[in-house]
């Protein structure tokens, strides 16, 4: 099993994975978990954090702080899905550049 885990794959066979977990990252906030966005008005008396949120000194959710969170990441998620895309495709020029 560990050699299974630990033998080399491509790089493009890597950077493809990591642009589909990039852009689930993107669909699950917009597609699959959109109810969390609309639960914001519930008021902070309410909020039970989970272990790491008691163990961090995390804000409790406002709508500011919700907002602020959901369009980072969504940002962020989708502009790793296009840089892994690019890192993919200069990973292909630069080889063949070296070999030639």
């Amino acid at each position: 099993m560990t050699r299974w885990l630990t033998e080399a794959v491509p790089r493009g066979r890597v950077a493809a994975f990591r642009t589909l977990v990039y852009l689930f990252v993107a669909a699950d906030l917009v597609v699959f978990t959109p109810w969390v966005r609309t639960r914001v008005d519930v008021p902070g008396d309410l909020y039970q954090p989970l272990l790491i949120g008691r163990l961090l000194p995390l804000p409790t959710p406002t709508p500011t702080v919700v907002a602020a969170i959901f369009w980072t990441l969504l940002a962020l998620a989708l502009l790793a899905a296009t840089a892994a895309r690019h890192d993919c495709s200069a990973g292909r020029s630069s080889r063949s550049t070296s070999s030639g």
